[in-house]
């Protein structure tokens, strides 16, 4: 789910929640793209980030972090 103001709320088909992404107010998220471990943002800057579940093995809670970013170049049409 998003937010009015862009942030994004991770939950699951049931409705639990996960995690919270506050937005970056220099860049928008533009795609959301799922794979086996969690998922993909892709901003509008050019910032890939990856996110994959993670389970506390303490607490037994799950959430979803932040595991890689890789920032491509874009090429602006003259």
């Amino acid at each position: 789910m998003c937010s009015e103001g862009g942030d994004l709320i991770i939950c699951e088909n049931s409705g639990e929640f996960y995690t919270f992404i506050e937005r970056d107010e220099r860049a928008k998220i533009r795609t959301i793209v799922p794979y086996n471990r969690g998922f993909i943002l892709g901003w509008s800057n050019g910032l890939f980030s990856a996110h994959q579940r993670h389970e506390d093995q303490l607490s037994g809670i799950s959430s979803y972090r932040r595991c890689r970013e890789i920032m491509t170049v874009l090429e602006q049409p003259y």
